[in-house]
């Protein structure tokens, strides 16, 4: 049998930052506890962001990551529970770490389809405009190779294993050109600096605190797009057979939902 543990609090931000490290790193503890006294192997669902910030680079499974501080407190402890998952595995117990890319396509709009959300506000016109000059890779990947990819998981992937589910490695910039070319909204044209945005989101950000409003931008999550964070998915190509959907006919698909279920 296998347990597959997926849940996570994906947010930019919590008034109760300790609740990030009671799922986050907890949960984990207490599924791979679980999986442990039921006979069974974990699959653990980590995240491209506890591999670190790759900038210039594509990183694999194995390259090590960059030494630095943390953006948030959800990039803080996923990369804690990477290592907590990565410690449990040498020490025997039957774990697989799953990493997806920047995950978007057809499903709930949570903030874990925040590529989706993003190309929602584009497309009424609430995004003031594209962050910098658009030019850091992501890797931006179809939710349905990501479900595939732990299919396939389930099926071949050998205890101790771990495997990069991603997609293409592509800028902000050209995901706007394929929504655009999918859907006809045009690209943004409007570019904001960085420290602009960073000091926008540093006042949503202190709001949040005040109000315990969410907000829509902060300067955490700006920095995080200051860096680029581009993967290989090779090993799960060769190993698992895993698929990448490239990034235009994901899109096309994705703007096909959006006006299927009428958000478009």
């Amino acid at each position: 049998g296998a347990v597959v543990h997926a849940a996570a609090l994906v947010k930019a931000w919590a008034r109760d930052r300790s609740a990030f490290d009671r799922v986050n790193v907890g949960g984990l503890r207490h599924a791979a506890d679980a999986a442990q006294a039921a006979g069974a192997r974990l699959l653990y669902c980590s995240s491209f962001i506890a591999l670190g910030p790759t900038d210039g680079r594509v990183f694999d499974e194995d390259a090590p990551r960059t030494p630095g501080p943390f953006h948030n407190d959800y990039e803080r402890t996923k990369s804690e529970a990477d290592r907590l998952a990565r410690q449990l595995a040498a020490a025997g117990r039957p774990i697989v770490r799953l990493y997806p890319g920047v995950a978007y396509g057809p499903g709930s709009l949570t903030p874990g389809n925040h590529v989706v959300e993003m190309l929602l506000r584009h497309a009424r016109g609430k995004l003031p405009g594209l962050l910098g000059r658009g030019d850091r890779r992501l890797c931006l990947t179809f939710v349905e190779d990501i479900a595939a990819g732990f299919a396939a998981a389930l099926e071949r992937a050998p205890d101790g294993s771990a495997y990069i589910l991603g997609g293409d490695n592509r800028t902000l910039r050209e995901l706007f050109e394929a929504f655009a070319r999918a859907s006809g909204v045009p690209p943004p044209h409007r570019r904001i600096p960085y420290g602009i945005a960073r000091l926008a989101g540093l006042l949503e950000r202190w709001l949040a605190e005040v109000t315990g409003r969410e907000p829509g931008l902060t300067d955490q999550v700006v920095e995080i797009y200051r860096h680029e964070w581009a993967y290989s998915s090779d090993r799960a190509r060769r190993e698992l057979g895993y698929r990448v959907t490239a990034l235009e006919e994901g899109i096309a698909r994705t703007v096909a939902w959006l006006r299927e279920i009428g958000r478009l």
